[in-house]
């Protein structure tokens, strides 16, 4: 796989999630049931936040929550983890395979009675987020993540921040120093809430009155220059500080996809292909502070 069409997800196919947090979660926050809506980036798992986060109080069962209409962030890798809304209320994982179709079939092959009303999916994204100095999973539901984090095809480049990071180092490496490409964790990408004139958060309507708040990529990927680059280049340091993140992530990148049906050996998701090409630290024997 080329640089030029890079995968957030480490060069594999999918990435999936479970239940299992080893890092720190900030998480979009459309709306809450009392609240309305809010369009903004939500944490529970720090104690202290950087500047530009402003401590909240939207839920009992938090005792110190911090939010933020910027968020600036390098991304490292990527999983997603779909579900199927069923009529009964309840919302049960699939596996990776599963579409609409496929999980009817599925279902109605061991005997589940159950309809399914819809299916939604939840993208994770590993990064370093500007500010915090440990690795940060960054989630997004639905209609949001697909419009920021929708993997790259043959006939699209994929979500916002794929666009601007692929568009960040096709550049970077026409221009590059020594062999070892840049590494696409080498640009920051800026996610804002974008606001009307009276300072609420811009809503869309999706379906049935329901709305969302989609978060916009401050950068714009179509317009990129050696001078942007050289300002949102990361820094050698921080760069080296990200390729040790993105190693660290391997694991959790790879974790298996839940099933909670798990009716036999036909639920077990496909084995990824293992990564055709592995990003790789650049070299400091070049004392020029940038590295394209």
């Amino acid at each position: 796989m080329s640089n030029e069409n890079f995968s957030l997800a480490g060069y594999q196919p999918e990435q999936y999630a479970d239940d299992t947090e080893r890092y720190p979660l900030i998480y979009w926050l459309n709306s809450t049931k009392l609240g309305g809506v809010v369009g903004a980036w939500h944490t529970s798992s720090f104690a202290t936040m950087p500047e530009g986060w402003e401590q909240v109080e939207r839920f009992d069962n938090e005792e110190t929550a911090f939010e933020t209409r910027h968020l600036t962030f390098v991304p490292l890798r990527q999983r997603m983890q779909w579900y199927l809304s069923l009529d009964d209320g309840s919302t049960k994982a699939i596996p990776h395979y599963m579409d609409a179709v496929a999980a009817k079939t599925y279902l109605a092959k061991h005997g589940e009675t159950r309809q399914y009303a819809g299916v939604r999916s939840t993208t994770q994204v590993l990064a370093m987020v500007k500010g915090i100095a440990e690795p940060v999973v960054i989630q997004a539901k639905g209609l949001v993540a697909m419009k920021l984090f929708k993997r790259p095809t043959k006939r699209s480049g994929g979500g916002e921040v794929y666009l601007w990071i692929n568009a960040c180092t096709s550049l970077a490496n026409q221009t590059k120093k020594g062999a070892d490409p840049i590494p696409h964790f080498a640009f920051w990408a800026t996610l804002v809430t974008p606001l009307t004139a009276k300072g609420k958060p811009v809503t869309t309507e999706v379906s049935q009155g329901a709305v969302v708040v989609y978060p916009q990529l401050h950068n714009e990927p179509s317009k990129v220059t050696r001078e942007e680059l050289v300002r949102q280049f990361i820094g050698r340091d921080l760069l080296q500080l990200a390729h040790a993140m993105y190693l660290d992530g391997e694991a959790w990148a790879n974790e298996p996809a839940r099933d909670d049906f798990a009716f036999g050996a036909d639920a077990q998701p496909v084995a990824p292909p293992a990564p055709s090409n592995v990003a790789q630290p650049l070299e400091d024997d070049d004392a020029t502070p940038m590295p394209f």
